[in-house]
């Protein structure tokens, strides 16, 4: 009985031992973990341990193969991020990663993407710099750089050019304003972020502003000018201006009168101070000469510029205001002829006679002066058979001068006054005003409004009475007491002058009779009678 037991006990073991064994075959894991690239290596970079992220759907242990290493063996299983070991610079192809897991299963080699470490910055200098001063608010620089990237700008300066290449660069710096430039700076980063040294961009200055007119002048000096005069008008900038006149000359225009005229452009080149030349032509006149507006400077098709070809702001100040060639200046224009507006005398209305006195005087429209270092000015006067001169005395540097004429024998006029409108002559002697112009001598018209004969009412006498005939007859011998004796004259006479001696034999009087060649006279009886409109007198 014991041993059929004991038989059926080992057979019942022998049983569970076998159903365990079929059990624990069953479970055996014999899959390989499955590894892909998630994130790769960025390249270009210049990180010499770069990271990398892979998946793996096991934990396992991590190798590497081809010219990576990692200090990172164990994986996850979801995604993984590694860092290589330090790396040199190059282009890495040949990576490769696996995972084995706890039970020796293999993955796949998973290639790793190629990529490359740069870890050198570029290296960029200036080859052009930028030219200063200049007008150019874009101006131009050139600088090389040894890579190829992305240029940055610091300071004042920036640029639309933000690509560089390994080679010469040539950028356009964005507009700028006029001034001096010391800051600004170029940096220039490659594809793999390496930033290069700063280059500082060479200081320049911009001016992009032309000269202007500061003020406006003459070195003629201040005066009164006519016709063919020269005058210097001078324009100062603030500013050294070149001119070029090949296409056309630069000039001003003036303020002369009915025809405005041009001072054209002279000198000064390369200076401050250009000057302008006007000649005063027959018409021009000004009371100060002044340019006629603040646009009159022109360029005429010439070219005023600065030393960088700026054109110069030509614009002036208001004519008379300051700084304006007529607040700077006294400078008259004047070409038209003084005239003449009267004629007349200082001397009252009345007779005169032989070796009297008689002054002229002639009124002109403007100051004049008298050259009579050549010849005398005179006006001939109307005076009877002899026409007389009335000569130049007195008067210049006035509006009114004198002339003298002296009564002399046998001249006569019952109204005095010249002989004809052209009776003023200059005999050889000048009659100008202060710009040189000759006055216009004409007269107005004798006996005229304005003529020495409509003014005054001047008698001239200068002819000598005569006796014409005495009754009894000069050197008779024979005369009675009780004669009447009368004396024609050959024209009337002045009463006051014809007197005789009533009161004794001394020869008193005008009227006297003698016996003894007046050595004693006869006494009249009576004053002289009148007669004949004063032309005969008679005394008993």
């Amino acid at each position: 009985m014991n041993k059929v037991l004991y038989i059926i006990l080992i057979s019942l073991f022998s049983f569970i031992i076998f159903s365990c064994s079929e059990k624990e075959e069953s479970t055996t894991d014999t899959t390989a973990p499955v590894i892909a690239e998630v994130t790769a290596v960025t390249t270009p970079t210049n990180d010499t341990t770069p990271n990398y992220t892979f998946s793996s759907d096991e934990a396992g242990t991590i190798t590497y193969g081809g010219s990576c290493t990692s200090s990172t063996t164990s994986a996850s299983s979801g995604n993984n991020a590694i860092s290589f070991s330090t790396l040199s610079e190059g282009t890495y192809d040949n990576c490769t990663i696996k995972v084995t897991d706890s039970l020796a299963n293999e993955s796949s080699s998973l290639s790793v993407s190629s990529f490359t470490i740069d870890s050198t910055a570029p290296v960029i200098a200036q080859v052009t710099a930028v030219s200063s001063p200049t007008n150019d608010t874009t101006p131009s620089y050139t600088f090389s750089s040894t890579e190829a990237g992305t240029i940055s700008y610091g300071g004042s300066c920036s640029s639309d050019n933000t690509s560089a290449t390994a080679d010469n660069n040539t950028i356009t710096f964005s507009t700028l304003s006029s001034g001096s430039y010391s800051n600004c700076e170029i940096t220039v980063a490659d594809n793999a972020t390496n930033q290069s040294n700063t280059l500082s961009v060479n200081s320049f200055t911009i001016d992009a502003t032309g000269p202007s007119v500061s003020s406006v002048s003459s070195s003629t000096t201040n005066g009164t000018y006519g016709i063919g005069d020269n005058i210097t008008v001078t324009v100062t900038f603030n500013d050294t201006v070149l001119v070029d006149n090949s296409g056309g000359n630069p000039r001003i225009e003036l303020e002369t009168g009915s025809t405005d005229r041009y001072a054209n452009y002279t000198s000064g080149n390369s200076s401050t101070i250009l000057s302008f030349l006007y000649t005063v032509q027959s018409g021009d006149n000004s009371s100060d000469l002044d340019y006629k507006a603040t646009n009159s400077l022109s360029a005429n098709s010439g070219t005023i510029q600065d030393n960088l070809t700026n054109d110069a702001t030509l614009t002036l100040a208001s004519p008379g205001a300051t700084n304006s060639l007529g607040a700077n200046k006294a400078i008259v224009i004047d070409t038209a002829s003084p005239t003449i507006e009267n004629v007349s005398s200082t001397n009252s209305d009345g007779s005169y006679i032989l070796n009297d006195n008689i002054t002229v005087l002639v009124t002109f429209s403007e100051i004049v002066l008298i050259d009579n270092s050549t010849g005398q000015p005179r006006i001939q006067l109307e005076t009877g058979t002899n026409d007389r001169y009335a000569n130049f005395s007195s008067g210049n540097s006035s509006t009114v001068i004198s002339f003298i004429y002296t009564v002399q024998s046998g001249d006569n006029s019952s109204d005095l006054d010249y002989k004809a409108t052209d009776s003023l002559s200059l005999n050889s002697g000048t009659i100008r005003d202060n710009a040189s112009n000759d006055a216009t001598l004409t007269l107005p018209s004798p006996s005229f409004s304005g003529s020495l004969g409509g003014n005054k009412s001047i008698v001239i006498d200068g002819i000598v009475p005569t006796v014409s005939s005495t009754s009894p007859s000069d050197n008779e011998s024979t005369v009675k007491f009780d004669i009447s004796i009368t004396v024609i004259f050959s024209e009337t006479m002045d009463n006051t002058t014809i007197t005789s001696n009533t009161d004794n034999t001394s020869c008193n009087g005008t009227f006297k009779v003698s016996s003894d060649n007046f050595s004693t006279c006869v006494q009249m009886g009576a004053a002289p009678s009148i007669t004949n409109y004063s032309q005969t007198f008679s005394v008993t």
